[in-house]
């Protein structure tokens, strides 16, 4: 495993409660990688079959459901999170685009986390969908 894999595990298992690493591994992995649409349809079979150190070691653009396997592998890895706690959920882009996003048991409740919106404006909570691709402050409730 990487250093850089290896550290951020690290700090995410020093987190004193699940919502700090979920924000820990949501900023960790919306700094490392971005989505956008139209690449997405043309990158799809650039990450068939890699596994999280694979998909860690290319940061920049990476489709959805990867974004949230390596979100996932993080929250697990950490400790806190059992596969239990994590649900993937499917939704529509502008109507027509399929799009993946998990549903995070922090205790109390469950936190959407869509890691692949946070670029166009969709913050930790929220969840992009048809034509829902930014959160508006009134919209926003902290985890």
């Amino acid at each position: 495993m990487s250093s850089g894999l290896e550290s951020l595990l690290k700090k995410l298992r020093r987190a004193s409660t699940k919502e700090q690493a979920l924000r820990e591994a949501y900023r960790a992995i919306t700094t490392r990688f971005h989505g956008k649409r139209f690449v997405t349809l043309w990158d799809a079979l650039k990450y068939s079959g890699k596994d999280q150190q694979q998909l860690w070691a290319s940061p920049g653009h990476l489709d959805c459901v990867n974004q949230n396997k390596l979100l996932e592998f993080l929250l697990v890895q950490s400790g806190k999170f059992s596969n239990s706690d994590i649900q993937r959920q499917w939704t529509l882009y502008w109507g027509i685009s399929p799009h993946q996003y998990l549903k995070v048991n922090v205790g109390s409740h469950m936190v959407n986390v869509d890691a692949w919106s946070s670029f166009y404006g969709i913050k930790l909570g929220d969840y992009g969908r048809f034509f829902h691709t930014k959160t508006s402050e009134e919209e926003y409730e902290d985890i």
